[in-house]
């Protein structure tokens, strides 16, 4: 309530500002009903897709990390640990491919790359 005017307000501690797209990344996961096409072909009727265009998919994938990383973390017995290994790869195989298999190949030499994850370069 403010107190000069006695009106009511919300202030959301959690809000930021993004991207209309970023909305779509949650959306994403098989675990949400939102994840049927459909519903992207409606909200890209209603928000057309922002340039560049044929990076959509890509910024998609991007902001659906958050989603599923917060899943890992807060939900006991989640299946997405490896889901976003593979989204992160698969990012990584898209914009920087180079750096990607110098890292691996680093981490093979080193030994630290388990065998779950020593075939994601490849």
């Amino acid at each position: 309530m403010d107190i000069r005017t006695g009106e009511a307000f919300v202030f959301d501690v959690c809000s930021f500002y993004g991207h209309n797209e970023y909305d779509t990344g949650n959306w994403r996961a098989p675990r949400h009903r939102l994840s049927n096409k459909a519903y992207i072909r409606s909200y890209k009727r209603n928000f057309p897709v922002s340039e560049p265009k044929e990076d959509w998919d890509a910024r998609n994938l991007l902001y659906s990390l958050t989603f599923n990383i917060g899943n890992t973390i807060y939900i006991p017995g989640s299946s997405q640990r490896q889901v976003v290994y593979d989204d992160m790869t698969t990012l990584c195989r898209m914009f920087c491919a180079a750096e990607l298999d110098q890292e691996l190949e680093a981490l093979r030499e080193h030994g630290e790359l388990d065998a779950e994850h020593a075939s994601a370069g490849a």
